[in-house]
């Protein structure tokens, strides 16, 4: 299903991590969908497609720091 169409719709703060070494998902494709949601945040990670086991420390403090800006602090 091509639900590429919507995307432009999306209007809640969204965050896209792509995974430089992924397989599964080429980083195009994380790259691509970054671009078609409006004021979307980006970030790559240097891991596989399951980044959240391969780099949990760098996948955390993204999302953490995504969810709650005060998180960085």
């Amino acid at each position: 299903m091509d639900i590429r169409h919507l995307l432009p719709r999306i209007q809640a703060p969204t965050l896209v991590i792509g995974a430089l070494q992924d397989s599964t998902v080429p980083i195009e494709h994380s790259r691509a969908l970054h671009a078609a949601i409006p004021d979307s945040s980006y970030a790559e990670i240097d891991a596989g497609h399951v980044m959240f086991f391969e780099q949990e420390d760098t996948f955390v403090k993204l999302v953490s720091e995504f969810t709650d800006p005060r998180s960085s602090r």
